[in-house]
């Protein structure tokens, strides 16, 4: 099985040609509205360690969210949504879309794929303290995800059993995402795809982060095997 690993929100950057609309924006695009902080780096160490494809957002999700489909309310942030539809169609052409179709492109031509999508999430939301270091989101109707998913908190938890890691947490795995596209795209069989959604706050104390990008990436090559 082969491992293709995504970075949807890797970056809080934006176009040149999108300056002015986002003078005065740089909080929002500082917080996680505008991209998931930590989550790039923790990719690209997985990359180094698995020798993975890994394909990373070059925008913020302010400009247009690459975990949306297209139609999601949502894709478009408030501060995109009402431009003209000329230039949402420009944004869409030359970043939603090519970061989409080189996904299928890879998955396409391998006889299985495990596609690790990779996240992060603030720690508290809205008030609400969320009780996870790590959260694992897939598909539990499709059982080859479920077997991979399960295998990984084990391994997971076997390195550092003081690590929480919780299911489907703290976004469900069948939410509109770049995974539940790829799920319509292709069979269970062929395609595997899992969100790996890591704890800003956990991350921002961890004293050795190769240490635990090893682990992990272990615990992904063990659930393989």
């Amino acid at each position: 099985m082969k491992v293709l690993l995504t970075c949807e929100h890797a970056r809080n950057s934006f176009p040149p040609d999108m300056e002015n609309i986002f003078k005065g924006k740089q909080r929002l695009l500082q917080s996680h509205r505008g991209w998931d902080e930590g989550a790039l780096e923790m990719a690209r160490g997985l990359k180094r360690k698995l020798k993975a494809p890994l394909l990373e957002g070059s925008h913020s999700r302010l400009v247009i969210d690459l975990n949306r489909s297209i139609n999601h309310r949502k894709a478009f942030s408030e501060i995109t949504k009402r431009l003209p539809q000329e230039t949402k169609d420009k944004i869409i052409s030359t970043i939603h879309r090519p970061f989409r179709e080189n996904a299928r492109v890879i998955v396409e031509k391998q006889s299985q794929v495990l596609h690790l999508s990779i996240h992060s999430f603030v720690p508290i939301l809205d008030g609400k303290k969320r009780n996870c270091e790590i959260g694992i989101l897939y598909d539990p109707r499709r059982p080859l995800e479920t077997n991979v998913a399960k295998q990984l908190k084990l391994s997971f938890q076997a390195n550092d059993p003081n690590v929480i890691i919780k299911m489907n947490y703290p976004y469900r795995g069948t939410s509109d995402g770049h995974t539940t596209q790829l799920r319509r795209t292709f069979s269970p069989k062929k395609y595997l795809g899992i969100e790996l959604e890591f704890n800003q706050a956990w991350l921002k104390k961890l004293k050795n982060k190769n240490r635990v990008i090893e682990w992990i990436a272990d615990s992904i090559q063990n659930s393989l095997l």
